[in-house]
């Protein structure tokens, strides 16, 4: 086993990710969901705006299908403003221990999501192993509230 060079970059979304989560909690206390969600797209989009000028020439190309245009946008549209809309949602109303809970709903919401949108179905194992982790987190959160 060894360390390719995209390891640092896995890592440093890692850290970046880890900084973001421990930085929103007092933010979203302070100034709502809403705000702190508006806030962290704007950041993004500036942060990725050195790149601007290549993906729009890329949207230009004849080559690009409508369905690779729509494809972009509803990756930019669920993921990023509804997950992020979502996640802030619920950590200002349940705190960040119950709403790190909801990350568990990322993979079976993914798996729905591909499956109704491309067709993808998931294999028995793949099923098994969502009911499994899924299931685990319901138990520990029934059995923590007792």
């Amino acid at each position: 086993m060894s360390f390719g060079a995209g390891a640092s970059f896995v890592l440093a979304a890692a850290v970046c990710s880890a900084v973001y989560f421990i930085v929103q909690g007092p933010l979203v206390a302070r100034y709502g969901a809403p705000a702190c969600t508006a806030y962290t797209l704007l950041s993004g989009a500036l942060l990725l705006s050195p790149w601007l000028p290549e993906a729009l020439r890329a949207f230009a190309a004849p080559a690009i299908s409508t369905a690779s245009v729509g494809a972009v946008v509803a990756l930019g549209i669920l993921p990023a403003a509804l997950g992020y809309a979502a996640r802030t949602y619920a950590l200002g109303r349940f705190g960040a221990a119950r709403a790190a809970n909801f990350l568990y709903l990322v993979p079976p919401t993914g798996t729905a999501l591909a499956f109704l949108l491309t067709g993808e179905a998931p294999s028995g194992p793949t099923l098994v192993g969502g009911a499994v982790a899924i299931g685990g987190v319901i138990l520990v959160n029934l059995r923590g509230r007792a």
